[in-house]
Formats: structure tokens, C-alpha cells, sequence
């Protein structure tokens, strides 16, 4: 059981390492949560089976199913159209596949690890929304003295609507010309409402382009609430080195984008990042403090923006 400022979740785990006496990991998860987001808080309650199995020392595959109920509550998205469905059923099938070269999963100095991941929800499966996703990570980290560490990553994802969504999607922007202001109706126009707000990509943030807080880059409404996207790139450079005993300092620069439809994904219109921080580190990863400058903020955007969190960055 977790509580936050966020909201809470309650979570049963059961798993099995040596399924049936073999090699394959079993784990079973049941949860229910409530999370506060900018511009809308939700319920979700959720059943996720996975299956996993190491080919190699390195390279482990595994497929999962996860069932969900999600209902959006205390929106002030706006217009509301733009949160897509508000409550809803969606039911998927995923396969994923990671090779994992690090000397350390907590810690890294040398090494990379890549994952590539599809999923899909479809009414084949009781899905009331259909979407195929597919994402991909790589993270390579290469030791330029003993102490010193250059590190370099690469994250993107396409989430596609698929099956009546389309259709859907074209009566509802009818709808909205007709009945709402122009304004609204090219705002709808502008941002893909087929997928619900909470399957969408969010960039932004202490594992993302740290010159933004989270969830901050991209698409937004009229009052400068987030509203996600169907497709992200991002891409990091961090160089780290000793300041005194478990104590390190770092220097970054970070690029990414965040698009509303997943025909636009690619690295064209990037945002950046340029910073500094400093980390210690602990058996479990790091605690990190970083600083990330904009710079070319627009108009609605600050400067910079700090973090605070634990673990890699990416």
C-alpha cells in the first residue's frame, strides 16, 4: 500500500521465478490507484500477467497481458473533448525484449541496455479503446577515465489509434464545430482526441529533458494544461565525475520533442536542455539533483527547472 501527495495505490504481487519447474518467471499483479495529474486526477483498477524467460545471461523476452478500468475525475482540461474518452476499458497484449550488457543495473559505468517493446489493445481482447504502441531504449555508457563516466541515450514511442477510433473521431470534431466556438473546434483539430489522455506519450522531466518539469513539453490547451501526444523522441548526454568520496557532479545536454499525432514522429522541432547536477550514490542508484536550462524558452515556458529523484536518468 502507497500513499503520495498524489494519491494512493494498493497492490497484490504474486510471482513464481521457476514456473512449472522451468525457466520461465511468472509474475501476477492486481492493483487499484487514484492519481492526481495536471489538468485531470483518475481511478484506475487493473490486472497485468506477464510471462518472462532469460535466451541468454543478457537477453531476457517476455510477453504480458494487462487489463485495466480508467475514469478521469476533476478535469479542468478545457475544452474537456480533448481528454478523449473519460472512462473507459482497455484490454492489451504486449511482447517485450531487453539485452542488458551493464556492469551494474543500480549503478552503470560501462556497458549498455536496449528494450524494444509492442503492445496492443484491440475489442478482440474487450478492449473499448485499440491502439498498437510500440517503444524502444538504448543507453550506453563508456568509462573515458577510472573515475569518469560518458553516457549516452536514445528513447522514442508511436502509439497508433486503430479499428472505429478514426470514425469516432471524425463525428466528434463534427460535433464540435458545430456546437462549440472556432476556437475550440481548431483546438480539437490540432490535438488527436481518438486515444484517452492517460494512453498518451508525456515528455518532460528528471529522466527526460530536464529543462522542463514533468510532463511539461508539448501539446497543451488553451489555459496551458498538458495534453500528451502519439509519438517522442529523446536523446541524452551526461558526463559524469568524482567530486569527493561517494559524491559526483555531472554535465548534460538533452533533446527531445513530443508530437499530438504518431504520423509526426522523428526529431524534427527538438527542445533542449543544458545543465548540470550532482549525484550520490547509493546500493540502489543514485540521488540525483540536476538543473536544466532552456534555451529558447517560448512564451508559456520557464527558464529552467530543477529535479530531484533517485536513480539513472536514462
Amino acid at each position: 500500500i502507497e500513499y503520495t501527495s498524489r494519491g494512493y495505490k494498493g497492490e497484490v504481487l504474486w510471482s513464481d521465478p521457476w514456473l512449472f519447474e522451468t525457466d520461465y518467471r511468472f509474475r501476477a499483479r492486481l492493483y487499484a490507484l487514484t492519481r492526481e495529474h495536471e489538468g485531470y486526477s483518475k481511478r484506475e483498477l487493473g490486472f497485468q500477467p506477464s510471462l518472462a524467460r532469460n535466451i541468454t545471461k543478457q537477453w531476457e523476452v517476455s510477453a504480458f497481458l494487462l487489463a485495466k478500468q480508467v475514469e478521469f475525475t476533476d478535469f479542468t482540461i478545457d475544452p474537456p473533448e480533448l481528454l478523449g474518452r473519460q472512462k473507459y476499458l482497455a484490454n492489451s497484449a504486449g511482447f517485450s525484449s531487453t539485452l542488458d550488457f551493464r556492469n551494474n543495473a543500480a549503478n552503470p559505468s560501462r556497458g549498455f541496455i536496449g528494450t524494444a517493446t509492442l503492445d496492443a489493445a484491440s475489442s478482440v481482447l474487450g478492449s473499448e479503446v485499440e491502439f498498437v504502441r510500440g517503444t524502444f531504449r538504448l543507453s550506453y555508457y563508456l568509462p573515458v577515465t577510472r573515475r569518469t563516466v560518458l553516457a549516452f541515450g536514445a528513447r522514442g514511442g508511436v502509439i497508433a489509434p486503430t479499428g472505429g477510433s478514426a470514425t469516432t473521431t471524425v463525428a466528434t470534431r463534427r460535433k464540435m464545430r458545430a456546437l462549440r466556438t472556432r476556437q475550440n473546434a481548431d483546438l480539437i483539430a490540432q490535438n488527436d482526441t481518438r486515444l484517452p489522455i492517460d494512453e498518451r506519450f508525456f515528455s518532460g522531466g528528471s529522466t527526460s529533458v530536464r529543462s522542463f518539469v514533468e510532463r511539461d513539453l508539448g501539446p497543451k490547451d488553451r489555459n496551458g494544461l498538458p495534453l500528451g501526444g502519439e509519438a517522442f523522441t529523446v536523446f541524452n548526454v551526461e558526463y559524469n565525475f568524482p567530486i569527493f568520496g561517494d559524491v559526483k557532479g555531472a554535465v548534460f545536454a538533452d533533446a527531445g520533442n513530443l508530437k499530438s499525432r504518431a504520423d509526426d514522429f522523428g526529431i524534427s522541432d527538438l527542445r533542449y536542455a543544458f545543465g548540470a547536477g550532482v549525484r550520490y550514490n547509493l546500493p540502489f542508484g543514485p540521488i540525483r539533483l540536476d538543473y536544466g536550462l532552456n534555451p529558447s524558452p517560448r512564451a508559456d515556458e520557464d527558464r529552467g527547472a530543477f529535479h530531484l529523484s533517485i536513480g539513472v536518468a536514462f
